[in-house]
């Protein structure tokens, strides 16, 4: 994809984000590790 395009797909879900009331995220487990956050382990 070049970079152009990149730019058209992040502009295309920008405007989704700005106009949606809500948004939820679901991730999968280990996406906090990957990102620095601590486990939990009871």
């Amino acid at each position: 994809m070049s970079e152009r395009d990149l730019e058209a797909v992040i502009g295309r879900v920008r405007g989704w984000v700005d106009a949606a009331g809500r948004i939820v995220v679901l991730t999968g487990a280990g996406i906090s590790t990957d990102s620095g956050i601590p486990d939990f382990r009871g």
